[in-house]
């Protein structure tokens, strides 16, 4: 059975004031210990720094990425995709070229600045102009509104619009 190999002092513990004071007498014996010491510990030193550089660098440019997509031009070509394409299938890889980020960047950038998926922001736009359009447009069949703003099942139209406003399409209809 091996015995473990004893750890120098100033390894195992800081250096205290005895310990320091044992360490100042040894290197005045041997005074090329105390400029090796030196160089050991500045490259130590040396290490730590360079290692903890590098990590903070790391964390800087990954933080920058992920606030890349919430920069001033990103967030109004993404806003301004979603209003002019209301109307139409629009994916996260769709929005994800607009704002010229990955899929998951976008979408942890929707659920941190509007508390919500991109898919409930777009229905909640898609509900807003459908709302806009059965008030000020009574020409407009609601189906043909509904099929206008995105809705391809005109059930899950009728589902989301009373769900949000708590009537249906028909009654704001009535009503205005």
């Amino acid at each position: 059975m091996s015995r473990p190999v004893p750890r120098p002092a100033m390894i195992a513990q800081p250096m205290t004031m005895q310990s320091r004071v044992s360490f100042d007498s040894a290197t005045s014996e041997m005074p090329w210990a105390k400029a090796a010491l030196r160089r050991v510990r500045i490259s130590v030193i040396t290490v730590v720094a360079w290692r903890a550089g590098t990590r903070n660098l790391r964390l800087a440019r990954a933080s920058s990425a992920r606030r890349r997509c919430c920069s001033a031009v990103a967030w109004p070509r993404i806003g301004e995709y979603i209003d002019s394409h209301y109307g139409q299938a629009i994916t996260l890889d769709a929005l994800a070229g607009v704002a010229e980020q990955s899929s998951r960047t976008v979408w942890r950038s929707f659920m941190r600045e509007h508390g919500m998926t991109p898919q409930k922001y777009i229905r909640k736009v898609r509900l807003e102009k459908a709302r806009n359009a059965i008030i000020q447009r009574p020409d407009l069949p609601i189906m043909q509104i509904g099929l206008m703003c995105g809705f391809n099942s005109l059930g899950f139209f009728a589902k989301s619009y009373k769900e949000v406003y708590g009537e249906l399409p028909s009654e704001t209809r009535a009503r205005s």
